[in-house]
């Protein structure tokens, strides 16, 4: 019992801060579509037609070139063609204690990231986890029985 509870509060710390994390990069987008300082301009570089995503390079406020690859959505891809140049939002900024750049060609209202699939996975273990706390507390309060020898 007491091996599940401890697996219980490591996956539930480890779900409410990469929950606090996602919460925050969303935030961070957020304010880099509405502040027009964070505007550069990219060449688009690649597209990957089956999954409507292109790349481009972009260089952060220390100069160092980062390369982004980003989903579109169906109406601008119809616009967009490689060679063409964007206006793309980008902004360095510090996440999970380290300097990333966030850049993106639109606004965009859900943000798909590797966040959301793993806080998934910890809410799944902390479900897993609080099911075993409570199997195991109702156990320890049911009476074994002794078979008797004859």
């Amino acid at each position: 019992m007491l091996s599940n509870l401890l697996g219980l509060i490591f996956t539930a710390s480890l779900f409410f801060w990469v929950h606090k994390e996602r919460i925050h990069i969303n935030k961070l987008y957020q304010s880099l579509y509405q502040k027009s300082q964070y505007t550069d301009f990219a060449v688009l570089q690649d597209y990957i037609s089956h999954s409507r995503k292109f790349t481009y390079a972009v260089t952060d406020e220390y100069g160092k070139i980062h390369e982004v690859t980003e989903s579109i959505d169906k109406d601008l891809n119809k616009k967009l063609r490689v060679g063409d140049t964007v206006p793309v939002y980008r902004r360095t900024v510090e996440i999970l204690g380290k300097r990333e750049l966030i850049a993106s060609i639109q606004a965009k209202e859900n943000l798909p990231h590797g966040l959301s699939i793993l806080e998934k996975f910890l809410f799944l273990g902390m479900l897993i986890f609080g099911i075993l706390v409570f199997l195991s507390a109702i156990l320890s309060l049911v009476p074994l029985k002794k078979e008797l020898k004859v």
